[in-house]
């Protein structure tokens, strides 16, 4: 996983820890949900390179499977239950 990706998903994620903190689950969700997304593009850029480790597939897949269910966390905490339990399937589906 690139140092630039990597550090780009976690400050959305703290951000989105920071808007579900203050209750703003649209602010919350829409960062999540850009964070879930660079770590399925930088997963779908590991398996399509034959150099990349086991190692480094299984770290990023097990990172975007917490990001997922913190995604999912979030969609309960805002009362959108069936898109929260969608996103902690998803994030089984991935581990």
């Amino acid at each position: 996983m690139t140092e630039v990706s990597q550090g780009m998903a976690e400050r959305l994620a703290l951000q989105a820890r920071r808007k579900l903190l203050l209750e703003d689950y649209p602010a919350a969700i829409e960062s999540q949900r850009k964070a879930v997304e660079i770590l399925q593009d930088e997963l779908d850029s590991l398996e399509a390179d034959s150099s990349a480790s086991a190692d480094e597939r299984k770290e990023c897949a097990h990172r975007l499977s917490d990001y997922w269910g913190r995604l999912g966390g979030i969609y309960r905490r805002a009362n959108m239950d069936s898109k929260g339990t969608d996103a902690y399937r998803h994030g089984m589906e991935i581990e």
